[in-house]
């Protein structure tokens, strides 16, 4: 699969696309980067989800 280009709104212009590993995550959370809620409830969905798998 080849990821296309974005179409994102006038809000949305500066957002970026990049991948982090779990330690860069928490790292940013830690440091109070990473607070929006929408982000926090989707990391504790994958955390909670990855403890079941294991």
């Amino acid at each position: 699969m080849t990821e296309g280009e974005p179409d994102r709104e006038v809000t949305e212009q500066g957002m970026r696309h990049q991948g982090f590993t779990d330690d860069e995550v928490a790292e940013l959370v830690l440091a109070k980067q990473l607070v929006d809620a929408p982000s926090l409830a989707a990391l504790t969905l994958y955390h909670l989800c990855s403890a079941v798998a294991d």
